[in-house]
């Protein structure tokens, strides 16, 4: 029926999470079995009524035929047979007596025709049928049944192109260039899937647009810088000389980042399946390698579907940066909920809170932790997010207790990425 409902926060409507379905399926079962058994029991209360009335007219109508014929028997009896035949005819439905006299008990008395008379009293009622008959119960639970059975295929069978059309959109938040969303179903899923393709194409076109622009000048600058440092290493030495030349520096650095950056996001890798540990403890012994303290907890195997190099560079730019700037970086990593969770902490001085967000932004540097001297141009948190997210996951920072920073990175599991 679905996955309960949980996102309902509202007074009053946070208790309806757990009676109603998540799913559009589930509330259309719901709907289904509530309102026809509803409208089958309201159905069989009102033919139940009907036939009490019926019920009720009839055991009136048959007890007036017998006092008739009662009557009629009696009044031709000889007068010493009548006390017998009265008897005979008395049963538990009506008690017939005759010779009757005032002050008998009696509901009903008919003179005959010789001037006596005959009382009638008519016996307890016989009980209508029920309406919670075995017959009702029966007939309500196969009705039930063939609900929930049609019901659930019926649902199915329109909730498909939905299911498709929401799997289309997450994907679509992880990677742009994905195969266009089949069209199916009814006449406004068409309608929505034939406009969410044309969003799909705009988008694409927009990025890969932006991409191209930002590699075509990132790649056309690096000629007039070539040109100026040439040009600045002709001059006498001195101190000008040396600025000039270590801001030719720094806007080199920058360039190639940019131009490595832009042509990162127009690499299309295919997913692969890898073991992640592997994956990380490669990264810390390279960070080793350059005299960085890096150091990955090893547990097992950590088997992951990702695109391996451009995760490898996301979870590279993290470790390198928590061991440059926070002193040492400690990695581990482990399955949540069947999600793939990386932590990797550092023992520097954190990051303020108002700071927190702003670290993802392009060339954004923390003043005192990263500066164009260490060689940081600040696109390395932008980079590893954008992996991150392009896998369907998310970084998350916190500073830690004791001091330091602490990185979180999850990958969902769940579904291969695009």
């Amino acid at each position: 029926m679905g996955v309960w409902c949980g996102a309902l926060q509202q007074p009053g409507v946070h208790r309806m999470r757990f009676l109603l379905p998540d799913s559009i399926a589930g509330r259309t079962m719901v709907v289904l079995v509530v309102g026809l058994t509803l409208s089958h029991v309201a159905s069989m209360a009102l033919i139940s009524v009907e036939a009490q009335d019926a019920h009720i007219a009839g055991d009136a109508t048959a007890c007036l035929v017998r006092i008739a014929s009662a009557a009629r028997q009696i009044a031709e009896a000889p007068a010493g047979e009548r006390p017998r035949l009265a008897q005979t005819l008395s049963d538990a439905g009506l008690e017939v007596s005759w010779g009757w006299e005032r002050g008998a008990s009696a509901d009903l008395v008919l003179p005959l025709v010789d001037g006596s008379a005959a009382g009638f009293r008519a016996g307890p009622p016989q009980h209508p049928p029920s309406l919670w008959s075995p017959h009702m119960v029966v007939s309500t639970l196969v009705m039930v049944a063939a609900i929930v059975g049609l019901g659930a295929w019926a649902t199915t069978w329109v909730g498909r192109p939905l299911a498709a059309f929401a799997q289309a959109a997450d994907r679509l938040g992880r990677h742009v260039s994905g195969p266009p969303l089949p069209g199916g179903g009814p006449r406004e899923v068409r309608r929505a899937v034939a406009a969410f393709n044309q969003m799909q194409e705009r988008i694409r076109r927009f990025v890969e647009d932006r991409t191209r622009m930002v590699a075509a000048i990132s790649h056309d600058l690096r000629s007039p810088v070539t040109r100026m440092r040439l040009r600045v290493e002709m001059l006498p030495e001195g101190e000008a000389r040396e600025r000039m030349l270590a801001d030719l520096g720094e806007m080199e650095t920058m360039v190639s980042s940019v131009l490595e950056f832009a042509r990162g996001e127009a690499t299309d890798e295919l997913s692969q399946t890898v073991d992640l540990a592997a994956m990380l403890e490669t990264v810390c012994d390279d960070a080793s390698d350059l005299g960085l303290a890096a150091d990955y907890a090893w547990e097992s195997r950590l088997v992951c579907t990702c695109r391996p190099a451009s995760l490898k560079r996301a979870f590279a730019n993290l470790i390198e940066n928590a061991a440059r700037y926070g002193g040492r970086a400690a990695v581990r990593a482990g399955r949540l909920d069947g999600d793939i969770e990386v932590v990797i902490e550092d023992d520097g001085p954190g990051i303020p809170e108002a700071e927190m967000k702003k670290v993802f932004t392009p060339f954004y540097r923390l003043e005192g932790s990263r500066n164009r001297r260490t060689g940081g141009i600040g696109l390395g948190m932008t980079v590893a997010r954008t992996i991150v997210h392009a896998h369907g996951g998310d970084i998350r920072l916190e500073n830690r207790e004791g001091g330091g920073l602490r990185v979180t990175v999850t990958i969902p599991q769940g579904a291969a990425v695009a």
